[in-house]
């Protein structure tokens, strides 16, 4: 599999088993950023607060956005998708995270596991709607990229990956 081609390159046409297996490496890679990140936040002392909540999500969307943008716009453009349609999966997640950033999507409580205190986002009506906005997106996408199936043969953005049909 060509890494650069699927997480760097723009252009191009990806079939549904290769967007899947990108994807799996998306969160994957997701799961070590995000790990990085929050190890990094903890160090800083902004692990649980709001604002080291909502930054650490954005530090892990900008990491993983070249990626993300190029796995979704070779798929897109395998079923002949507008474009534009990256931003509205991906929006949600950034407004989600800018939200908690600024305080204005929920706060922090602290909640007792086997007696250690632990803390706990707790989204508002405002984060909610968000988090409700966000998961919509993310099944819409599922269908678009993981489901449904590219266009048969060539179109604007090339041949059919999975060749003559």
């Amino acid at each position: 599999m060509d890494f650069e081609f699927l997480y760097l390159d723009l252009e191009g046409r990806i079939s549904r088993k290769t967007w899947w297996l990108g994807a799996i490496g998306i969160v994957v890679l997701n799961f070590l950023v995000s790990t990085v990140v929050s190890m990094i936040a903890a160090i800083m002392g902004v692990a649980s607060t709001a604002v080291g909540i909502g930054l650490t999500s954005l530090i892990v969307l900008a990491l993983l956005f070249r990626p993300l943008q190029a796995l979704t716009l070779k798929r897109l453009h395998d079923r002949d998708r507008p474009e534009q349609l990256f931003w509205y999966f991906i929006g949600p997640s950034i407004l989600s995270a800018l939200i908690v950033m600024l305080g204005i999507g929920g706060g922090i409580d602290e909640i007792s596991i086997l007696g250690t205190s632990v803390p706990v986002y707790r989204p508002n009506f405002a984060g909610a709607l968000v988090n409700v906005a966000s998961t919509a997106m993310f099944f819409w996408m599922l269908w678009e990229l993981g489901i449904k199936r590219g266009d048969a043969g060539p179109n604007t953005h090339g041949p059919d990956p999975l060749g003559a049909v």
